[in-house]
């Protein structure tokens, strides 16, 4: 998703109409897949709440707050290397961010029904629950409704999560004609709490504890595999490499590989619940390249650190890595958010994972 934004500048007016009902959908191309399948005049939440850092947001007091984080961290990763180079950008993101926030609140408080429809990627798992969230605060969760798409793919146990794990533009059109029935949001509403609280603490504990629960233990379809999904965001005990990072290093090659190519074969490989978009992957793709962060694993060809033209290759480091032979996090100001957990190797705070468990690393 190239726009960052929680809604659009100007959120649909049914939204803010009362007696209107309120269709929701994670991303444009899920709005476009449901309008494509029969049901337009969806508007889309744009902000991937996977990446980057996250606030627990108590209550319309913390929306600035909240929304300056996510719009800063858009704008740094926009402009670090080696985003820099054309391509995806967001118009003026610190005000336009806490404006659509106040306008989803607006659009729940409003609407008659709202209804959200998802497949059952982690990204739309952590977009349920924050909608879930800001309906409660709004007196609004008895008119919130999910509408969970899944087709024969889903059963699939080739893949975790099934087919319906990358998202709703990833299911047939014929998937979509054919809606499940809406399921009220209202009885998830605890278990959509625990999930929010989880990733949005400071201690990830309780995230590797949700993480534990069986599939049957969750009212959504997809929960256990998101969670799981969620913990490989951190780095791997004996590597250090996040599993996006592992991917990333995969698809560089031992000789120079355009950068294009490698985010492409990255993003082919991805599986899953864990739906990684194009900017987030070349942001990592700058630090596995950067000896400031750690140890370069890759080595990086090219004008300023452009994705233009750029091609990489992998170091010696690099090599030692993929074979489990060399961990990653030894020097360098390497730092992460992930939700609420902030790394930083400089400070000595790490949480590596083994498994499906989480383990402190202080020095």
């Amino acid at each position: 998703m190239a726009d960052r934004a929680i809604l659009p500048p100007e959120p649909p007016e049914s939204g803010d109409s009362p007696g209107a009902s309120l269709l929701l959908a994670l991303g444009d191309g899920a709005c476009g897949a449901l309008a494509a399948a029969g049901r337009p005049g969806a508007a889309p939440l744009r902000d991937e709440l996977s990446c980057g850092p996250l606030g627990g947001l108590e209550g319309p007091g913390e929306d600035a707050a909240w929304a300056e984080a996510r719009a800063g961290f858009w704008t740094a990763t926009l402009k670090g290397p080696p985003v820099s180079a054309p391509g995806p950008q967001v118009p003026e993101p610190g005000a336009a961010i806490p404006a659509d926030l106040a306008a989803l609140r607006r659009g729940l408080a409003g609407a008659e029904q709202a209804e959200f429809a998802m497949a059952a990627s982690l990204q739309e798992i952590l977009a349920l629950a924050f909608l879930a969230r800001i309906a409660a605060q709004e007196g609004a969760l008895a008119r919130l409704s999910v509408r969970v798409h899944a087709g024969p793919e889903a059963m699939d146990p080739a893949v975790e999560g099934g087919g319906v794990s990358q998202g709703l533009a990833a299911l047939p059109r014929a998937t979509l004609a054919a809606p499940p029935p809406a399921r009220p949001a209202a009885p998830m509403a605890e278990a959509l709490d625990e999930i929010w609280t989880a990733v949005t603490a400071t201690d990830p504990s309780d995230l590797a504890r949700l993480a534990a629960r069986p599939p049957g233990a969750w009212p959504l379809p997809g929960v256990a595999a998101a969670l799981a999904a969620r913990l490989a965001r951190f780095p791997d005990a004996e590597s250090g490499l996040a599993r996006e990072d592992a991917l990333l290093l995969a698809a560089t090659g031992d000789d120079w590989t355009p950068a294009a190519k490698i985010l492409g074969a990255a993003l082919r490989a991805n599986v899953g619940p864990d739906r990684l978009g194009d900017l987030w992957l070349a942001r990592l793709l700058g630090e596995l390249a950067d000896p400031e962060v750690a140890p370069a694993a890759v080595e990086w060809k090219g004008a300023a650190r452009s994705l233009r033209g750029a091609k990489l290759r992998r170091t010696e480091q690099g090599r030692s890595l993929l074979a489990g032979e060399a961990f990653r996090l030894t020097q360098g100001r390497f730092r992460r958010e992930i939700g609420g957990v902030k790394l930083d190797l400089p400070e000595g705070r790490l949480w590596l994972r083994e498994g499906r468990d989480l383990r402190p690393l202080r020095r």
